[in-house]
């Protein structure tokens, strides 16, 4: 099987493209290689990453070799394809706003000031990846567009502070576009993903609201939570995050588990419905599909994200467009429906597969999409794969089971703590604000078994 090199890079190696066999073939992921070069006729070259996720630096900065975007890019600046006019679409979860700390919090009101410290944090520490953006946009002879699409990560791309700041740091005022939650390339349609994941969807009417004067994002019930609930606990976890299967890690660390499990049920049971009687945050206004999710996700124990079937049933339905292209899921996938296609692709920040019970951690290839185009219709679309970059020294922990003592002794305080709140409950007299005492109790028969055995330790 053939490959296509990518320039001299010897950190770049090969990359690979991936497609799916024909609509209704089993297992439609299977990989094979494509033609090689441009397709005859070709005008235009639409690029597509997602889930980049550069952060605010250092150890919890899920992709500090952010330079690794422009060696990336850097082929498609020479010929055969550098004649072609070519759009740049960075497809959600570019910056990892979600968890860049301002003045050392995470504040849920989040203005366009917060919005612009977050940029300013992250711009400290990938002068490289703003520079790979302006090589892209400077090379030619083709025209050069760059799109920013807001994810769960990034919503703050939505204030127009903080499109200015991207521009002008870009000095390419031009040839810079916000298009939104999603955006059309002839017939093409992109977006993150997030908004077919009831965790994170935004209401596209009112992307903002005003709180005691200020303009905030109106961030969605997930993202909220995940603000309150884990950011306190990324120093302890933020590599953990980084494993895949997301179940393995719970399986050989399953106090984990238990620990996210604890925070959960307390914001969840009593800390968010206290906020939202006693102080009236705009941003917490419960809805049955916030409940029933909750539900689902204590009942389950699923941590993932999900947008379930609706990019794949939009194939069904949507004659207009050729070609979906979405993240959010860090799942390269590509299905097929007839002429259409769904391109889903992985991310670009770092994840590792847990292999030999947890005693490997194998850095995962990167995945985006490439569409050519003439006059606007499709010519060939397809899912690329590149090797993963080397990883910064001190980055990778010598063993995933560093992170257990801690996360046990913080077991251990939330045992206690929760011990308190279940005495309370016994007495009929649950802390103020906490939810109904049977739906508490309900849950409460749900959790997990070694958080009980600690409590009753």
């Amino acid at each position: 099987m053939g490959h296509r090199a990518w320039g001299r890079n010897p950190n770049l190696g090969h990359a690979r493209h991936l497609d799916a066999p024909a609509a209704g073939t089993p297992n439609g992921g299977v990989t094979r290689d494509l033609a090689h070069g441009v397709p005859t006729g070709a005008d235009r070259l639409i690029i597509a990453l997602s889930d980049i996720e550069v952060g605010d630096g250092g150890v919890t900065d899920d992709f500090p070799q952010s330079a690794y975007v422009g060696e990336v890019l850097a082929p498609y600046l020479e010929a055969p394809y550098h004649h072609l006019d070519q759009d740049l679409v960075l497809n959600g979860d570019t910056f990892d706003f979600l968890k860049t700390a301002v003045h050392g919090t995470h504040p849920r009101h989040i203005p366009a000031s917060v919005g612009l410290a977050k940029l300013e944090a992250v711009a400290a520490h990938h002068g490289a990846f703003f520079e790979a953006l302006s090589r892209f946009l400077t090379s030619g002879p083709g025209a050069r567009r760059l799109f920013f699409v807001p994810g769960n990560h990034d919503p703050e791309i939505l204030f127009p502070e903080v499109q200015a700041s991207l521009r002008q740091r870009l000095s390419a005022s031009d040839q810079i576009f916000f298009p939104g939650l999603e955006m059309q390339l002839g017939d093409v349609h992109i977006e993150h993903g997030s908004q077919a994941d009831g965790l994170f969807r935004v209401d596209p009417e009112q992307p903002f609201l005003v709180h005691q004067g200020q303009r905030i994002l109106h961030i969605p019930w997930g993202a909220l939570g995940l603000l309150e609930v884990f950011m306190p606990l990324r120093e302890h976890l933020y590599h953990l995050d980084r494993l895949r299967p997301r179940e393995a890690v719970f399986e050989l660390i399953p106090e984990v588990r238990d620990l996210l499990l604890s925070r959960s049920w307390t914001y969840w049971t009593r800390d968010y419905w206290r906020d939202l009687l006693v102080g009236g945050d705009p941003l917490k206004r419960p809805t049955w599909a916030m409940v029933k999710e909750v539900i689902y996700r204590f009942t389950s124990t699923d941590p993932e994200v999900s947008m379930g079937d609706h990019f794949v049933r939009r194939l069904e339905w949507d004659y207009e467009h050729k070609v979906v292209v979405v993240g959010h899921q860090h799942v390269p996938m590509v299905r097929t429906y007839g002429n259409r296609k769904l391109l889903q692709t992985g991310c670009f920040r770092n994840e590792f597969m847990l292999e030999d019970d947890g005693g490997r951690q194998v850095p995962l290839p990167r995945v985006y999409a490439e569409v050519f185009q003439r006059k606007q219709e499709t010519l060939r679309a397809q899912l690329v794969e590149v090797p993963a970059p080397p990883m910064p020294a001190g980055y990778v922990p010598d063993s995933i089971f560093d992170f257990a003592p801690k996360v046990r002794a913080l077991l251990s305080t939330e045992a206690l703590e929760d011990a308190a709140t279940a005495a309370r409950a016994e007495r009929h007299d649950p802390p103020p604000g906490s939810l109904p005492l049977a739906l508490l109790e309900r849950w409460h028969g749900r959790r997990s078994g070694s958080l009980r055995r600690l409590k009753e330790g």
